[in-house]
């Protein structure tokens, strides 16, 4: 529980030149107020990692087109806003995001709550015909807490190829995109 506390706070009390100015009396009650604060963190972690949650994207921040058709912007940038990312209890992650009107895409993954109380999220999805076509989507980030709203910074990849053989005559295509968002999240 104290990993941090021993490496990080006597280097800022040092810095801050307070470690040469303590007296015990005044270090020993530190280190009971960082050991309960610590206690306090812990306690609320693993009630936030025991909670599941389930957000939608309420609206994008920014928006970094990486790589693919520039036609694609707008369609992704639509299907974004209609995405949610669910956060289960167990610590399994699903990203529900809308194809089209007749299909969604549910990309699974895992979810973990690091030192800063961030949510780290990843999770994938694919697809084969057994015959040399198949597609992928892959997506992974962070939810974060900013000026009273939840907020995700996320970077997607998806990947489709396509082959058939008609005829002796083999065909092979290959599509892909990539893009990193940063989005304000709502329950």
């Amino acid at each position: 529980m104290l990993r941090n506390f021993f490496i990080t706070f006597p280097v800022m009390l040092l810095i801050s030149g307070i470690y040469s100015a303590c007296d015990p009396a005044t270090w020993e009650a530190l280190v009971q107020g960082l050991e309960s604060y610590n206690q306090q963190q812990q306690t609320a972690a693993s009630t936030t990692s025991q909670r599941g949650d389930s957000f939608r994207v309420n609206s994008i921040v920014e928006f970094d087109w990486l790589k693919g058709n520039y036609d694609w912007i707008e369609p992704s940038k639509q299907r974004l806003l209609q995405s949610q990312f669910v956060f289960h209890s167990d610590g399994s992650f699903t990203y529900i995001l809308p194809y089209d009107n007749s299909t969604t895409y549910r990309l699974y993954g895992t979810w973990w709550l690091t030192d800063a109380g961030e949510r780290r999220f990843e999770g994938s999805t694919g697809s084969s015909n057994g015959a040399g076509s198949g597609t992928s989507i892959l997506i992974s980030g962070r939810t974060y807490a900013y000026a009273g709203q939840t907020r995700a910074t996320m970077s997607y990849a998806s990947g489709a190829t396509y082959y058939a053989k008609v005829n002796n005559s083999e065909f092979q295509n290959s599509a892909s995109k990539r893009f990193n968002a940063k989005v304000v999240l709502v329950k």
